[in-house]
């Protein structure tokens, strides 16, 4: 192979789909564990996380077939989910501020309130994060785990509040 076809090689490569980054699956994992908390089953954060947390990997949007795990910054994961249960009613009240006078937080999909609340924890505990990097995060995973449009949302209450959280 000469230098002209390593590159094209490589050019070609390069852009195949990267697979998520552990901060990325991190706080994937952290919504569904939130949505958890408040869940019908006693124990069921601890039940659902043991396993993962365990294995260190998660097989979130995997392709059918693909054996494809990604691993994920369990830290970062557990700091979300429990930094959201310590600090949930401060962090409601201010999702609150960044919602229409007609919505409150107690009627907001249980989804999307989870995809807000990790978002505001992050924003206002994790300052070594970038704004726009969280914004851009919990936008994309809100496209996933949100009906069209629920992307929209989350990314104008998390730009909304977010002076609030970051001063």
């Amino acid at each position: 192979m000469n230098l002209r076809d390593s590159c094209v090689q490589e050019d070609l490569t390069s852009k195949k789909k990267k697979p998520f980054s552990s901060r990325s699956v991190a706080r994937a994992l952290a919504i569904q564990g939130v949505f958890m908390i408040d869940g019908p089953c006693v124990n069921g954060l601890q039940r659902f996380l043991r396993p993962i947390i365990e294995c260190g990997a998660h097989a979130l949007f995997r392709d059918d077939g693909d054996d494809t795990f990604y691993p994920f910054d369990t830290v970062f994961a557990q700091n979300i989910i429990f930094g959201v249960q310590t600090h949930k009613d401060l962090l409601q009240e201010i999702i609150e501020t960044g919602l229409s006078k007609f919505r409150t937080v107690l009627y907001l999909e249980e989804v999307t309130k989870s995809i807000l609340l990790c978002g505001a924890w992050e924003l206002k505990y994790a300052t070594e994060n970038p704004v726009s990097v969280i914004l851009y995060e919990y936008v994309q995973w809100a496209k996933h785990f949100l009906p069209e449009g629920g992307s929209g949302f989350v990314h104008g209450v998390l730009d909304k509040i977010r002076p609030v959280l970051r001063g």
